[in-house]
């Protein structure tokens, strides 16, 4: 064979039959892959890595002989000779705070981000093309899905920093080789205590009182309820979803209903007609001291079920404290019956402060109602959200941590929540 200085790329290149030459070559199975995808990249005009070139060089002198036996005598001189330099690499494997995500352009998070959400502040987890640390963050991308940011073919990954984001990407990074921001790594080690011991830490409400509680949210209760006593603890045990509190021992009165309510594990709960009466609601509902009420009320049902809500609930409220924030249209001449039973027993009331229980059509938001420095405590109804406007259920949602459906059949809708 004649005289040629081969590189390592040709080498490589020839052992793997991408270059055509005199002489056949016997690569291992074991060897294959690793050394026909490093051979492609080369092929391609893509320089080598110093890693790259280092497994080659190790790779190749397991096929001296064949090198030598197919006229290759030079083979350790070619190892270190390039065809061209190595590609070098930046190898940070970091995790900082950055303000704003730059080049957002190629989003491939998991919906649609404004402007502010892009200028927040952002966990940026920077680290070289690594098949193990992408499983890893995808993983972590689960978790935070709407407050991730990626764009294909860049090292950088952004998280939404706030400390439950903080936590999780320290706590799964920390072993792993990253440089870690100093202020990360101070707001990691404060949730790890608290994490680790949340007995000291996690607000809980217990037979004998609250525990761990914000003053904030001790002064707010106390105001609205009275303070902890053995008669207000279910009126503080019911609050549980609102201010974010768990509770133990599991709760016990002298009701059946009461508990009912208590025990529920979503922010609604659905009573049938045949079970309990609308007194022995309303009951509860002044014994849990939930007031303001809002009772949406269904157009089709619309006279029937005010008067059921209104009889039950004037026994504990007076009808000077209620009012109607809607009316019906009588498609014939005269007053639609609706309207007269409001004008008759005085539920035109103007809505203020004072007022304790509001009906509305559960398939329209009033503007009034919306508009008024009035919150509702309650939510009470004869048909499940599923008839309801998403408006009117977005509003319930967010106000009422106690929505209560009082029908005999649960509906659809109502099973999926």
């Amino acid at each position: 064979m004649e005289n040629i200085t081969y590189t390592v790329e040709d080498c490589l290149e020839i052992l793997t039959g991408l270059k055509q030459t005199v002489g056949e070559f016997d690569l291992s199975q074991n060897d294959k892959p690793i050394l026909t995808s490093i051979s492609r990249q080369v092929f391609r005009g893509i320089a080598l890595t110093d890693r790259q070139h280092n497994l080659v060089k190790e790779k190749l002198m397991n096929y001296a002989d064949q090198f030598e036996k197919n006229g290759y005598t030079n083979l350790e001189f070619c190892l270190d000779n390039l065809r061209q330099p190595l590609r070098k690499i930046d190898r940070t494997k970091s995790v900082t705070v950055v303000k704003g995500i730059p080049n957002q352009r190629g989003y491939s998070g998991y919906r649609p981000m404004d402007q502010d959400l892009i200028n927040s502040d952002w966990i940026e987890v920077k680290f070289p093309f690594n098949k193990k640390t992408i499983v890893i963050i995808e993983d972590l991308a689960n978790k935070f899905k709407g407050e991730y940011f990626h764009k294909k073919g860049d090292k950088e990954h952004y998280f939404l920093y706030n400390s439950k984001s903080c936590y999780y990407i320290v706590d799964t990074l920390k072993d792993k080789n990253f440089v870690i921001d100093k202020l990360l790594m101070e707001i990691y080690n404060e949730s790890k205590e608290i994490v680790d011991n949340k007995d000291s830490y996690i607000p809980r409400l217990t037979s004998d009182g609250p525990v761990n509680f914000n003053p904030k949210v001790t002064e707010i209760l106390n105001n609205k309820l009275g303070e902890f006593s053995s008669e207000t603890y279910p009126a503080y045990y019911d609050r549980r979803f609102k201010y974010g509190f768990s509770v133990s021992p599991d709760i016990k009165t002298d009701n059946e209903l009461t508990d009912e309510v208590l025990k529920r594990q979503k922010p609604f709960v659905h009573l049938k007609p045949t079970q309990y009466s609308l007194d022995d609601i309303v009951s509860v509902l002044v014994n849990l001291q939930r007031f303001p009420l809002l009772v949406g009320i269904d157009e089709r049902d619309s006279l029937e079920e005010l008067d059921k809500t209104f009889n039950a609930l004037k026994k504990q409220i007076p009808s000077d404290q209620q009012t109607v924030l809607f009316r019906k249209e009588n498609p014939n001449a005269g007053v639609h019956p609706f309207n007269q039973y409001v004008h008759d027993n005085n539920l035109n009331n103007k809505l203020d402060k004072n007022t304790k229980i509001v009906y509305i059509n559960n398939k329209k938001l009033p503007k009034p109602l919306v508009k008024a420095d009035w919150r509702p405590e309650a939510y009470l109804a004869f048909k499940s959200q599923f008839v309801t406007n998403k408006v009117v259920s977005s509003y319930i949602d967010y106000h009422c941590d106690l929505s209560i459906y009082y029908e005999e059949q649960e509906s659809p809708f109502f099973k999926l929540r």
